[in-house]
């Protein structure tokens, strides 16, 4: 999800749908900033992703085929 907090300032919402609670804000939706957070965050936290959904957004799409290519098997 992204987020419009203040004028021309967007940021991203991650949510885990199953228990309906957000699991962290990201400052911004630039594809430095998401790049470093995903980067972060274990393989092995990852791959238990199950499901991904985004908006149009071009860099939301980018960024999970880099770190969650299983989604594009």
């Amino acid at each position: 999800y992204a987020f419009k907090l203040k004028k021309r300032k967007y940021v991203c919402i991650l949510l885990d749908f199953k228990i309906q609670e957000v699991i962290d804000l990201i400052s911004s939706r630039r594809m430095v900033h998401l790049l470093k957070y995903f980067y972060d965050i274990p393989k092995e936290e990852r791959i238990r992703v199950k499901n991904v959904s985004m908006d149009m957004w071009h860099i939301y799409r980018e960024i999970t085929q880099v770190y969650f290519p299983m989604m594009y098997v």
